[in-house]
């Protein structure tokens, strides 16, 4: 995965994609710049941003945020 489509509908899928795949690229910089633009949006919509600081101390700690499914 090399870029994140322009036609998604919230900031929050957009910001936490570039973050992701900025992380899975290797790219740990570009990842926390997202995250962090996708924590100051969801505390100006008010939402919880627990698992979100939890995304970017993983790419603090330059490691992809992955999760079991």
């Amino acid at each position: 995965m090399q870029q994140v489509g322009k036609d998604y509908l919230d900031k929050q899928s957009y910001y936490q994609s570039h973050a992701v795949v900025a992380a899975e690229n290797g790219d740990f910089t570009v990842a926390v710049k997202w995250q962090k633009k996708a924590i100051d949006d969801a505390e100006d919509l008010e939402l919880p941003v627990g698992l979100l600081e939890q995304h970017l101390a993983s790419y603090k700690s330059k490691k992809p945020w992955r999760e079991e499914i």
